[in-house]
């Protein structure tokens, strides 16, 4: 097998990634209770920076109205520093790092959104729930506040150095 390409850079539009070697995003509840990022998950990403050319982060959430299950929260500017610190962990070992964004959506243990009612049998059984809890409908207001929490929290990744 060959992979002369591996280690060789790579340019995403603007932005050139030394290597091709992707540390893909990993969910081990590195936040605190104010969802604020772990400072104890920083040399994590700092050891895993030394050989990779680009880190994507587990998943950040957009909103705190919609999804209850707490994960890194990027709904306010309150979240800057720490998403900062963050970023910086793996910007001194050279990598780049993109913030993932997510809405766990219908899966949501503690009451999930959708775009409609439509009940998916994952939802049943995933988390223990046994069907306790449906996707709540999602009105078109409600996914045009998701759109501008998405649009908010890219900001404030981007303010941070992501």
């Amino acid at each position: 097998m060959k992979l002369k390409n591996l280690f060789s850079s790579i340019k995403l539009g603007r932005l050139e990634i030394r290597n091709r070697i992707v540390c893909a995003p990993i969910g081990i509840g590195a936040y605190n209770d104010d969802e604020t990022v772990n400072e104890k998950y920083f040399p994590y990403i700092e050891k895993r920076a030394k050989d990779t050319g680009l880190i994507i982060t587990q998943g950040t959430r957009p909103s705190s109205k919609y999804g209850g299950v707490k994960l890194i929260g990027c709904y306010d500017d309150k979240f800057i520093p720490s998403l900062k610190n963050f970023a910086d962990s793996a910007h001194k070992n050279g990598a780049k790092i993109f913030l993932q964004i997510v809405i766990i959506g219908g899966n949501d243990p503690l009451g999930g959104y959708a775009p409609s009612l439509v009940d998916i049998p994952l939802y049943k059984d995933q988390w223990g729930r046994r069907g306790k809890y449906k996707p709540k409908e999602l009105k078109n207001y409600e996914i045009k506040e998701i759109v501008e929490e998405f649009a908010q929290g890219a900001r404030r990744a981007q303010e941070a150095g992501f």
